[in-house]
């Protein structure tokens, strides 16, 4: 779980290198100004659940589940 807005770099970064790193963990980017190029660039990337902020316990949650659930498990 990343935020988009962070101090020294982007969430969409953090997601990306991630990524890169391991293609295919479960990746949630949570913001309070999602748009339609955000989406698109999110799932370019492959991130694969946006929340948007402010969000409850329960949104997050529901939202982990998804990505989870989604997930291959060896």
């Amino acid at each position: 779980i990343t935020d988009l807005s962070m101090p020294v770099t982007s969430g969409l970064e953090v997601a990306a290198e991630l990524l890169a790193i391991r293609p295919g963990m479960p990746v949630v980017l949570s913001s309070g100004c999602i748009t339609e190029e955000l989406k698109d660039t999110a799932l370019r990337i492959g991130i694969r659940e946006l929340v948007y902020k402010p969000n409850t316990v329960e949104g997050l949650c529901d939202a982990i589940h998804r990505v989870i659930s989604q997930t291959k498990h060896p």
